[in-house]
């Protein structure tokens, strides 16, 4: 190995100490500033790009962990009222889909009836909240007739299009 690279480097050696002293230099600092140049763009600029999005997504899942401690005392008690589910067929589809709806903290963006049909609409919504809402619903003799989930960019959110009927 060290043949090879000798027999490499030999003639670059050469060539090296045949330029002239400024050229020499000018060559130095254009190495030495290409050099600093791979090291900030190849080592240095991502790495402290992936530190900061590291820390960005510690302070987005602490913020998700304050929200869920925050909220955890209205859930258990959310969760000990429930056993007592309301009288089914109590209202109409609309009426009931709707207030199961707020009840849970599903935020409709479209209504729409549709003969026996309600088609409903929601961008985005926790998938555990989306559970408890189609859960009460069936409590009720609401079925989803048609139900789409597809995952959203943020973590546990899912957006949802449903048709229910009775």
């Amino acid at each position: 190995m060290t043949v090879q690279l000798t027999t490499w480097l030999e003639p670059l050696t050469m060539r090296w100490q045949g330029l002239p002293t400024r050229d020499r230099r000018a060559l130095s600092v254009l190495l030495v500033t290409v050099g600093a140049l791979v090291l900030w763009f190849g080592i240095v600029n991502p790495t402290l790009a992936w530190r900061e999005s590291t820390q960005s997504d510690l302070r987005a899942a602490e913020e998700t962990y304050r929200q869920l401690v925050e909220r955890a005392p209205l859930a258990l008690s959310t969760a000990n009222n429930n056993t007592q589910s309301p009288v089914a067929g109590g209202g109409s589809l609309n009426a009931v889909v709707r207030n199961q709806a707020n009840r849970f903290g599903v935020v409709i963006q479209s209504f729409e009836p549709d003969g026996e049909h309600i088609r409903v609409r929601v961008d985005s919504v926790r998938f555990t909240s989306l559970m408890h809402w189609l859960g009460a619903l069936e409590a009720q003799d609401i079925d989803a007739a048609q139900l789409t989930l597809e995952a959203t960019d943020r973590a546990g959110q899912v957006s949802v299009q449903a048709s229910f009927s009775r």
